[in-house]
Parts: C-alpha cells; structure tokens; sequence
C-alpha cells in the first residue's frame, strides 16, 4: 500500500499525490464532506456549499482523471473505487448540498468507467450510516434518530466503517473483474 496524504479541494496537491503514488493499480477514493454542520435543509450556506462540491466533486473527479491517466499510461490494469453514500438512493433532507455531491459521484463513476475502459474499472461503493464519531455526535443522532435508524435497518445495527471495509476493498480487487460503471449498496438493507 501506498500512502499519500494531501488536499483534493487542489489539483496542484493531487498530482502530486498522483506522481508519489504513480505504480498504484488500485485507489480508494474515500474522501468527503458531508456537511455536518448542516442540521436543515433551510440552512444554506455558501461557503459550505462551494467546499463539499469542491472536495466531493471536483476533487474525486480529479483524483480519478490523475490517477486513471497514470494507470492508463503505465500499460497497468487497475481499479478506481470511489466511496459514495446510499444517498444516492434516498436524498437527504438533512443535507441536500452533501446529496448533491454524492449524486455527482455517479456521474464522474459512469464517464470514466468508459474512458478508460477496458484497462482500468471505476466503481461506486456506497455504505449507509456508520458507528463514526462524525455521525453518532449529530445532534439528530443524539435526539432518537439513531434508535429509528437501528429499528429500519433489517441487519439491526450501524456498523464501524471497518465492518464495511472488505466490501469496498472487493471493488478494488481482480475478484471484481468484470464489474465498472456501477455502484454496491452495503447498508444493512436500510435503502431496500
């Protein structure tokens, strides 16, 4: 595995994370803002706005163009999987703006799937709600939500993100082979 760390709301920083990381044959896209300070959907605010569809649009957009070049380039097969959200699914109330930047994910997944098809597979991986400090300290989480949500979710529980991990890994893997363009719901059965 391979590590770089950087900004993607900047492309300078994200090919320089592409050049660090350059013989990668698979990335995990999981980066994004979910606008938590986001309580209502009444509560626009334009500076958050302009962040989340720079960090969950643009800059997956970005990573998946630099590193997707690189793969091609290199003669490499590989796999991009991006994390996403079964808001995809739903819409979100809460956070219209964090929807928005998810649903764009699945435009960036389908057009490069085909761009750099058949070398390199992109895929969507959208987990539902998890056991993250991020999440459980919401305050619609504090105020009952998360009971609702335990009771609607056939698997009876929010998961830890590393319960999910080796679903999203699998996208990553020649197990996968055959599998671009498309996303895999892994919450529970919540979104059914």
């Amino acid at each position: 595995a391979a590590l770089a760390q950087g900004d993607i709301s900047h492309w300078d920083e994200i090919k320089r994370m592409a050049e660090e990381a350059s013989d990668v044959d698979a990335l995990v896209n999981n980066v994004g803002d979910m606008a938590s300070s986001q309580t209502s959907w009444r509560e626009i605010d334009e500076s958050v706005l302009d962040h989340v569809l720079d960090v969950d649009i643009k800059g997956t957009m970005l990573m998946v163009h630099e590193f997707g070049v690189r793969m091609l380039d290199r003669g490499a097969r590989g796999a991009i999987v991006n994390i996403g959200s079964t808001v995809i699914v739903r819409g979100s109330p809460r956070a219209p703006i964090y929807a928005a930047g998810k649903y764009g994910l699945l435009g960036i997944t389908k057009s490069y799937a085909k761009a750099l098809a058949p070398q390199v597979r992109v895929n969507t991986f959208a987990p539902g709600f998890m056991d993250t400090p991020a999440v459980m300290n919401r305050p619609d989480m504090q105020s009952g939500r998360l009971e609702q949500l335990q009771r609607d979710t056939p698997m009876g529980r929010i998961p830890p993100p590393e319960d999910l991990a080796g679903a999203a890994l699998f996208l990553g893997t020649d197990d996968a082979i055959h599998i671009t363009g498309s996303y895999m719901i892994c919450d529970g059965g919540y979104s059914m």
